[in-house]
């Protein structure tokens, strides 16, 4: 990045031939006329600065990216008024930059861009490596979905992986430190190349979908440190043969295990209650589950199309089965 005069931040190529977005705070726009009073010089296309004004500077090198400068936090969906968004028209990538007025970032505001930038001068965010994290580095916000084939180790500061951080990436493995307390909702969705995932004794709790559809997903070690984990968590990791549940697991959610069709021999943990609804619904090759004298209910369709389990031991302590 490189700065224009004004507060406006030009993002180029590392010889700053090749301008590819620019951020125009608010401060340097002019309210009463809607005219931008800044250096146009430093500026590559088309923008506009705020409903219904437009700048009056053209560039053929650059069609239309759009510029926004209303102060403003990212909407709970999508990407709010002042957050600068371009496409690559070789490649139709998309891109986004993240101004220095941002101080939130909501669910599901970065999916669907190949790339992200922040602000030099924003106080909130910082990106490293593709990554997108809170400034003191403690909460994983956004990894950018152009991850092929890599090994990503997750810097020993963060301590959240937030809500559909890593949704859709195409990685392989990744380490999970043991800063990390939670894995949030649909962290990891999606990233069906991911064979190998590390989770570490710190964590306490996987939210729902956390790993749902990671397709390539073979086996998973659920620490003893685990005591939630929400609904869908592993949902349809086809590829799943082995799961290892920890002694301190308490509160499974429904539609846990649902579509994990590769999956064989189960052992639920003396800390369990409840096999909740539809946990192994549609798992097609489990053939073998050992429930504990713990667990008193047995949600509905909890087994159900579970084609190659052919009888189930019930304990004593089975009070209630669901139909």
């Amino acid at each position: 990045m490189f700065y224009c005069g004004n507060g406006v931040v030009a993002v180029a190529d590392e010889n700053r031939t090749n301008r590819i977005a620019v951020i125009i705070p608010a401060r340097a726009c002019q309210t009463g006329d809607g005219d931008c009073h800044i250096c146009f010089q430093c500026l590559p296309g088309t923008f506009r600065h705020g409903p219904g004004h437009r700048c009056g500077y053209r560039s053929p090198a650059f069609q239309q990216p759009t510029v926004y400068a209303k102060d403003v936090f990212f909407h709970p969906v999508g990407i709010a008024d002042d957050i600068i968004e371009y496409m690559d028209d070789e490649t139709g990538d998309k891109y986004v930059v993240i101004p220095e007025t941002v101080k939130y970032i909501g669910p599901r505001s970065l999916t669907g861009y190949s790339g992200v930038y922040v602000s030099d001068d924003n106080p909130y965010f910082e990106e490293k490596d593709g990554i997108v994290y809170t400034e003191n580095f403690e909460r994983l916000v956004y990894a950018s979905p152009s991850f092929v084939g890599v090994e990503v180790v997750i810097p020993d500061t963060v301590k959240i992986i937030d809500y559909m951080a890593f949704f859709d990436s195409s990685l392989e493995a990744v380490i999970i430190p043991d800063s990390v307390k939670e894995i949030s909702s649909s962290a990891f969705e999606n990233c069906s190349s991911l064979t190998s995932v590390t989770i570490p004794d710190s964590v306490t709790t996987i939210i729902e979908g956390a790993f749902w559809g990671c397709s390539s997903l073979t086996s998973v070690t659920i620490p003893d440190s685990v005591t939630t984990i929400g609904n869908y968590a592993f949902r349809k990791c086809s590829a799943m043969t082995n799961v290892k549940f920890g002694s301190g697991l308490k509160e499974i959610g429904e539609s846990s295990f649902y579509g994990c069709t590769g999956l064989r021999d189960v052992t639920l943990p003396a800390s369990m209650r409840e096999i909740p609804d539809a946990m192994f619904k549609f798992c097609k090759s489990l053939d073998n589950i050992t429930i504990p004298e713990t667990v008193t209910k047995i949600g509905i369709h909890a087994f159900y199309e579970c084609e190659s389990l052919s009888r189930i031991a019930l304990p004593n302590s089975i009070r209630n089965i669901k139909e």
